[in-house]
């Protein structure tokens, strides 16, 4: 279960990487359609790492582990790709 968890932090990332880096047709070019999946995503990994905190002791460490990696990608990493995509971008 802690490696799914790591795992989908990953691809998380990944995907964030991956949704900056290629342009897409579903997606908006100025990044507000990129910021709402890693948003979402990323609060569903911490409440899902927060109930297993509250319900599996025996991966405590790892499931604190999850949630702070959750609360970086909220507080820094979202942060920082928002600066970028709205001022750091310049246009074509």
């Amino acid at each position: 279960m802690s490696a799914l968890m790591y795992t989908c932090h990953i691809i998380n990332n990944a995907f964030l990487i991956i949704f900056i880096l290629m342009p897409l047709n579903f997606l908006n070019y100025d990044g507000g359609d990129i910021l709402n999946i890693y948003g979402y995503s990323t609060v569903a990994l911490l409440i899902a790492s927060l109930l297993l905190c509250a319900l599996n002791k025996e991966n405590l460490k790892t499931w604190i582990i999850s949630a702070i990696l959750s609360l970086v990608s909220l507080v820094v990493v979202m942060p920082l790709v928002f600066f970028y995509l709205f001022f750091g971008i310049p246009p074509k």
